[in-house]
């Protein structure tokens, strides 16, 4: 890849799970493609769901709706516009915590099965001198392990998606 060649990487700070937000009412449960028809789906133009479901969009195999944000999909969700829709879990949390009253935000869950998961890592120029971009990563990874080991990262991510971190100044 390209950025091999100017950067180096952290250990995975976090996983990002592209998954289904769909409404409490609604009985929901999937492990493959088969099980979504029937479903109307929504999703973002421009994003990328994963090879399995590009194809099935493409093949429309999926019954799909496309906006151009996450915020909208939310909002076609609780209007029962769309029975589903893909979205990032932290993204999806956020947007509800934020832009909707909590009773309406507590009538949308989400289904433990990701769509899609991609890591992000932290990234150190190369045109760092080799010392200092070692010493970074060094700090930043054993750091990282310290608060994973502890349990504290899992509480600040918990709390990140109940919106703990939202309008800090």
């Amino acid at each position: 890849m390209q950025r091999e060649k100017s950067f180096i990487f952290s250990d995975s700070m976090i996983t990002q799970k592209k998954v289904f937000f769909y409404k409490n009412d609604v009985v929901f449960d999937w492990s493959s493609i088969a099980d979504l028809k029937g479903y109307s789906i929504g999703i973002v133009n421009g994003y990328s769901y994963g090879e399995m479901f590009e194809q099935a969009i493409k093949d429309k195999t999926l019954r799909t709706e496309t906006v151009t944000s996450d915020h909208q999909n939310i909002k076609k969700l609780m209007l029962d516009r769309v029975d589903l829709i893909m979205v990032e879990m932290v993204v999806g949390y956020t947007i509800l915590n934020n832009s909707f009253v909590r009773s309406k935000a507590q009538m949308i869950t989400n289904h433990p099965n990701p769509v899609y998961e991609s890591e992000y890592h932290l990234m150190i120029s190369k045109k760092l001198p080799s010392h200092e971009r070692q010493k970074i990563l060094t700090d930043f990874n054993n750091g990282l392990k310290v608060l994973k080991e502890s349990g504290r990262y899992q509480q600040m991510f918990d709390a990140m998606l109940l919106g703990d971190y939202e309008n800090e100044q």
